[in-house]
C-alpha cells in the first residue's frame, strides 16, 4: 500500500482540545518519547513540536501545555534517510488544576533507553491520561499510528485524516466521556448474571474511568500483592480452557519467520509436556507440529500452572505467610489437594522469583499443606502474600494470562528466534479466540487451517453463553444513550454472533485484524482503533479530545 511519505515526505499532527472544560479550572498537557529511538517530543518552533534525540543521559521529559501557549502541532519529517520514530507514545493529561497545579513528572535514563512510564490506571499520582502510539521505522511501508485503549478508556480521543480519508476512536460529536461511562453498567446488566464480575472494572478514583480486565487481575498494591484475586475473572475461562486444550482437532495457520515457511499446524498431543529449563516439571500442553516442516511447538495450559490462593471454605484466598531463613510458614493450613509442588518457583517478600523454588512440601497430620522449605532465603522478611508457579518469574492466575494476553500466551520459551515467532503467533490466536468466545466453537474437520478460518471471522465473535472478555464486548459494541457507538465503525463493519455491530476499538492486547495469515475471509472491516499503514494522501492526522460532560 502506499503511504503518506511516498506523497509529501512529511506528515502533521494537529492537537485540537473540544473537551469542553474551563480552562480556567483545567490545564491540558502533551508529553511524548519513544524509548527504542531513544527520541522525546520537543516544541522547536512557535508551538510545532516534533520528535528530537533526548538532549542530557538523564532528566525529565517535557509537559507542554495543549494550546496556543504551548503546543498545538506535532511534525513528523519523513524525507530520506528517515530518522525512525518506533512506538513513540504521544500523551495527553487532562488536570483539574487544583488537584494537580504542576504538569507530569516523567523521568528518563539512559539517553532515553528507559523513561519511569506513568503507572496504569487507575492511578491517583498523574491527571487522568489517554495516548496515541505513532511508529515509522521503513519508508516503502509508511508510517502506522493508532488510540491505543488497551488499558482502559479515561476520555474520548479521535484521529481523523485529512478530513476524508477516515477516523477512528471516538465520533466528534454526540458523544461525551461522561455518557460512555454511563453506558457501561446498564450495558453489562443487560447481559445479565454472565457480566456481573465485570462491573468491577468501572472506578471513580480520579475522575473515574474504564479498566481493562487484564490489568485489574493483574494490579497491586504498595506492597507488590495482587489486590483482586477473589474476582471470579480469575477462573473465568476455565472451563473453556480445559475443553480447548484438550482438543486433538485443532488446525491452525502459522505464520512464516525467517528459515521458516508459512504452515499448517495441527495437535500431535494434548497431554503433559516437560516445560523448559530451568524449570524441571511438566505442563498440559497442545503440541502442535508443522504439516509440511516437521516442527514441533508446545503451547502450554494455564490452568494448574499457578496457585496464588487456597480454597477457604469455598472462598479463593490469598496465600500468605511468614518467612524465616529457608522455612515459609503459612498462616492457614492449606486444603492437602492445593497445588504446591517441589520444584515450583516462590515469589513474596524475601525470595527470588525466577531462582527460589520449593525444596520441599510440609504438612501436618491431617496432610494439609502448613508451609515450604525453599531452596534459598535470608532473614525474616515481613509477613507476605506468596506464591507459586511452574515457570519463574510466572504469577498469574489462568483468567489473568487471558485477558491481559499474558503468561503462558506471551511465552517463548528456549525456542530459537524463527521457532519463537511462530509459537507466539499459535498462542496469540488460541487467545485471541477465547477473548472472543469462539475457541471451542470451531469445527473439528475441514481444509487446513479451518480453526484459524473460523477464530478469524467476525460474525462468528461475541457468541451469548460462552465465556469471554465481556469488556472487549462493550468497547466494540455499545452505544450511549443517544445510540451513537462509542466508538467509530469502519467501512463495511459488520455485526458480531449477538447481532450487533462492532467499531473499531483495542478490547485487548491482540485486538487486531484476523488475516492474512490466519486465512480469515477477505473483505472483512477494521477491527482497532488504528491504521496501519496510513493510506495514500494522509499527511496531516488530527487528534481532537473529546467532549467531557
Amino acid at each position: 500500500m502506499k503511504s503518506a511519505n511516498t506523497d509529501t515526505g512529511a506528515i502533521s499532527i494537529p492537537l485540537q482540545n473540544q473537551t469542553g472544560l474551563d480552562t480556567e479550572k483545567y490545564s491540558i498537557y502533551v508529553l511524548g518519547f519513544s524509548t527504542t529511538s531513544q527520541l522525546m517530543l520537543s516544541v522547536t518552533t512557535g508551538t510545532t513540536a516534533s520528535f528530537v534525540a533526548m538532549p542530557n543521559e538523564s532528566g525529565t521529559l517535557p509537559a507542554y501545555n495543549l494550546g496556543s501557549t504551548g503546543i498545538t502541532q506535532i511534525d513528523i519529517d519523513l524525507t530520506p534517510p528517515l530518522n525512525e520514530i518506533n512506538g513513540a507514545r504521544i500523551y495527553f493529561f487532562v488536570a483539574e488544576n487544583s488537584e494537580f497545579p504542576n504538569p507530569p513528572q516523567v523521568t528518563y535514563t539512559a539517553w532515553g533507553a528507559n523513561v519511569v512510564n506513568v503507572e496504569n490506571p487507575p492511578n491517583s499520582a498523574v491527571p487522568p491520561y489517554a495516548f496515541a502510539e505513532f511508529t515509522v521505522v521503513d519508508l516503502s511501508y509508511g508510517a502506522v499510528i493508532d488510540l491505543q485503549t488497551v488499558d482502559g478508556l479515561t476520555f474520548p480521543l479521535n484521529l481523523t485524516l485529512n478530513d476524508s480519508l477516515g477516523a477512528v476512536g471516538q465520533p466528534l460529536g454526540g458523544i461525551t466521556r461522561d455518557a460512555i461511562l454511563a453506558a457501561y453498567k446498564p450495558f453489562m446488566n443487560a447481559i445479565g448474571d454472565a457480566a456481573k464480575p465485570f462491573l468491577d472494572l468501572q472506578y471513580s478514583m480520579n475522575k473515574g474511568g474504564l479498566l481493562n480486565p487484564g490489568l485489574y487481575l493483574t494490579d497491586t498494591g504498595s506492597n507488590n500483592n495482587l489486590i483482586n484475586l477473589t474476582s471470579s475473572l480469575n477462573g473465568l475461562f476455565d472451563a473453556e480452557l480445559k475443553t480447548l486444550f484438550s482438543n486433538a482437532d485443532l488446525s491452525i495457520q502459522g505464520v512464516s519467520s525467517g528459515s521458516i515457511s508459512a504452515d499448517i499446524y495441527t495437535v500431535a498431543g494434548a497431554g503433559e509436556q516437560p516445560l523448559p529449563a530451568p524449570a524441571t516439571l511438566s505442563q498440559q500442553a497442545l503440541q502442535f507440529v508443522g504439516q509440511s516442516n516437521g516442527i514441533t511447538l508446545n503451547v502450554f495450559s494455564p490452568l494448574g500452572l499457578c496457585t496464588l490462593t487456597y480454597d477457604n471454605n469455598g472462598v479463593e484466598t490469598a496465600i500468605s505467610g511468614q518467612l524465616d531463613n529457608t522455612s515459609l510458614t503459612f498462616d492457614a493450613a492449606l486444603p492437602s489437594d492445593t497445588n504446591i509442588l517441589a520444584g515450583m518457583f516462590v515469589t513474596g517478600a524475601g525470595v527470588d522469583p525466577n531462582n527460589t523454588t520449593v525444596a520441599s512440601v510440609t504438612r501436618n497430620t491431617s496432610n494439609n499443606i502448613t508451609g515450604v522449605e525453599i531452596s534459598a532465603g535470608t532473614g525474616m522478611p515481613a509477613p507476605s502474600q506468596y506464591g507459586f508457579s511452574k515457570i519463574p518469574g510466572m504469577f498469574m492466575t489462568s483468567g489473568a494470562m487471558v485477558l491481559a494476553n499474558a503468561g503462558v500466551f506471551a511465552y517463548s520459551g528456549n525456542y530459537s528466534a524463527d521457532e519463537a515467532t511462530v509459537v507466539l503467533n499459535l498462542q496469540n490466536q488460541l487467545v485471541s479466540a477465547l477473548n472472543r468466545g469462539v475457541a471451542n466453537g470451531a469445527p473439528n474437520s475441514g481444509a487446513g487451517g479451518y480453526s484459524s478460518e473460523y477464530w478469524g471471522t467476525q460474525t462468528n465473535w461475541y457468541p451469548s453463553g460462552a465465556a469471554q472478555n465481556l469488556f472487549s464486548l462493550f468497547m466494540h459494541t455499545a452505544t450511549v444513550s443517544s445510540g451513537t457507538p462509542i466508538f467509530i465503525q469502519a467501512p463495511g463493519s459488520t455485526t458480531c454472533a449477538r447481532g450487533t455491530i462492532m467499531g473499531q476499538a483495542y478490547g485487548f492486547a491482540y485486538d487486531e485484524n484476523a488475516g492474512p495469515v490466519p486465512p480469515a475471509p477477505t473483505g472483512q472491516p477494521n477491527v482497532p482503533s488504528k491504521f496501519d499503514p496510513l493510506p495514500s494522501g494522509a499527511d496531516m492526522l488530527t487528534i481532537t479530545l473529546g467532549a467531557w460532560e
